[in-house]
């Protein structure tokens, strides 16, 4: 190479050379230095012991190497654990070579994610959506004190993206209530919102010609966001039944009634939740379609104004029925069918189907259900009959030239096979 050559290769290397150790300092975080590796038993006490020292609390993804999920979910606990550092402690165990360890703690699919405050004795399941936002609510709703003031709510419900999520409110309740209901929310604050009024409190004016005094209830986020709460009650005090009892009756409440009114778009794990306690009323759209948008409004305003036979029953959603299609297919609903609306019971495999776009038919439709005098579908060999039945409806026609061109072949084939003794005679 000429000198001229040489120098200009030495001008164009210098500035990279002197930007190498400024590049050097820089923080980075990968997922070896964030994500602990928990590889037995013994470094899973040690990363237990870890983070209760650090008053951290622990999050552990049970994974498998081969896992498309596991793999998907990587990046999202790398940015976790580097953004919440100083309250969460992240582990990952190989299920496939810690079976010990992950039959402890009753894995059974990958991935399992499971946490535990540091001051808990046992590790729960997280059952809700494995993305950022919703692992950072979770930090946060973990960092939180169980019960909220009202105020501190109120914000919430029109700070937060989620704010269809539902608060459940305690209004100037009793001594033994409140210690009932703060006993609840210590139990499920993980994944529910729980706020306090207090008779004394000066927020009460501003709720009292709202909510009963002496009551839990559950609003949604956007009603409270725009100081219209709708609150629906829980009925289930009794001044004859133990304590232990009504908590428990409240705690399954809190549980069913943890979803919001109208989840829109209804995501898989807002659906899994309601589905595990009730029946799935899901509004299927064409998503920025005006007639589907019209319908998802009725949907949404027959919940709004609904009692306890509706809504001890049924949760409700929108569902994007073009993202879903193939799912939506599964009950017999093709794109040119909506807007409609499906009620899906997900233990039983079952479900009903309105047959009808119009916004007027929902409330009728939704009340048949709920009174049983509608009939249901059901999915998988218990529904075969009803598909073939519904699909000879549907194509009577094609169904039946094919039905009686068969009748035709086996009847000329009868009519032309030989009989024995008209067979020739045999050779010989």
């Amino acid at each position: 190479a000429s000198p001229t050559n040489a120098s200009t290769t030495t001008r164009m290397l210098l500035p990279l050379l002197l930007l190498a150790p400024v590049l050097l300092l820089l923080p980075t975080h990968t997922h070896a230095a964030v994500v602990h590796p928990i590889t037995s038993e013994a470094s899973f006490e040690s990363f237990v012991e870890a983070a209760t020292e650090a008053k951290q609390w622990m999050l552990v993804d049970f994974m498998a190497p081969w896992c498309g999920h596991c793999k998907r979910l990587n990046p999202i606990l790398d940015e976790l654990a580097w953004k919440r550092a100083s309250s969460v402690r992240v582990g990952k165990v190989d299920a496939t070579e810690q079976k010990r360890l992950a039959d402890a703690h009753g894995v059974s699919g990958y991935p399992t994610l499971r946490f535990r405050l540091a001051d808990a004795e046992n590790f729960r399941d997280y059952k809700g959506a494995r993305d950022l936002p919703s692992l950072e609510r979770l930090d946060a709703r973990l960092r939180a004190p169980p019960v909220a003031r009202w105020s501190s709510a109120v914000a919430a419900g029109a700070a937060d993206d989620d704010s269809e999520d539902p608060v459940f409110v305690g209004v100037a309740l009793s001594a033994e209530k409140r210690e009932t209901f703060e006993a609840v929310a210590k139990d499920r604050y993980h994944e529910a919102t729980f706020a306090l009024v207090a008779e004394d409190d000066d927020s009460l004016k501003t709720v009292s010609a709202s909510f009963e005094k002496d009551a839990v209830a559950v609003v949604d986020k956007a009603s409270l966001a725009s100081r219209n709460p709708t609150p629906y009650y829980f009925r289930g005090w009794s001044d004859n039944a133990p304590p232990d009892a009504t908590a428990s009756a409240l705690k399954a409440w809190v549980k069913k009634h943890n979803a919001p009114l109208f989840a829109a778009p209804l995501a898989p794990s807002t659906f899994r939740r309601i589905g595990a306690s009730r029946l799935v009323a899901a509004a299927v759209v064409v998503p920025n379609a005006t007639a589907s948008e019209a319908f998802s409004r009725r949907v949404r305003s027959v919940f709004e104004a609904a009692g306890p036979d509706l809504r001890e029953k049924l949760g409700a959603g929108e569902l994007d029925g073009v993202r879903w299609a193939e799912y939506v297919e599964t009950f017999g609903v093709a794109r040119a069918d909506l807007p409609t609306l499906v009620v899906i019971d997900l233990p039983r495999d079952k479900y009903w189907l309105m047959g009808s776009s119009s916004p007027d038919d929902v409330e009728t439709f939704l009340g048949a259900v709920v009174s049983g005098a509608a009939r249901p579908r059901y999915k998988g060999l218990r529904g075969f009959p009803d598909r073939v039945l519904r699909y000879y409806a549907e194509h009577w026609l094609l169904c039946t030239a094919g039905l009686l061109a068969a009748l035709v072949f086996v009847g000329l084939a009868i009519h032309f096979r030989r009989r024995p003794d008209q067979l020739p005679p045999a050779a010989g």
